[in-house]
């Protein structure tokens, strides 16, 4: 092979690179731009499943508030189901508002402050006492496929809900 060979096999060998690294590069540029526009796709559809369980609940709550005397039968465990929760939650507000008033009698203005000062100093002292030891090798096990799966079940809850 003389020089001038040698040259022409160089160039073309360069003209092959050349034209294999821009299909290349176009190539990974597409597939980038669609790896973009899904992701963006769904944190719009995350948004909007967000929206729709808000739209959900705020049904739900105005179908009790109508309806809790008198629901459709299909609705009737449901809307008892709800009762009954409020008035658990009823029943431990009041618990709460009993002990309160116990740590801080209500003849004193700064009732509030008082016992806000003491739950922080119990929870200060819980906290010490429980917690464990910091253990980081599980810092990064949640991973997304954990949450998306996590998301997953809720959205089948959703749907059995339907």
């Amino acid at each position: 092979m003389n020089f001038d060979e040698l040259m022409q096999f160089v160039k073309d060998s360069v003209e092959i690179i050349v034209d294999k690294s821009a299909e290349l590069y176009k190539s990974a540029e597409e597939k980038t731009k669609k790896v973009a526009r899904t992701t963006k796709l769904q944190t719009e559809i995350a948004v909007e499943k967000t929206t729709l369980r808000r739209l959900y609940r705020e049904i739900g709550e105005k179908y009790y508030n109508l309806h809790k005397d008198d629901p459709e039968e299909a609705l009737a465990t449901l809307c008892s189901d709800v009762t009954a929760t409020l008035d658990r939650i009823d029943e431990k507000q009041e618990e709460i508002d009993r002990l309160k008033e116990e740590l801080c009698p209500s003849d004193d203005e700064e009732d509030d402050d008082d016992y806000d000062f003491v739950v922080e100093i119990f929870t200060e002292e819980a906290d010490v006492e429980e917690e464990p030891e910091a253990d980081e090798s599980g810092v990064f096990e949640e991973t997304a496929v954990d949450a998306e799966a996590e998301e997953a079940g809720e959205d089948s809850d959703d749907d059995e809900d339907e």
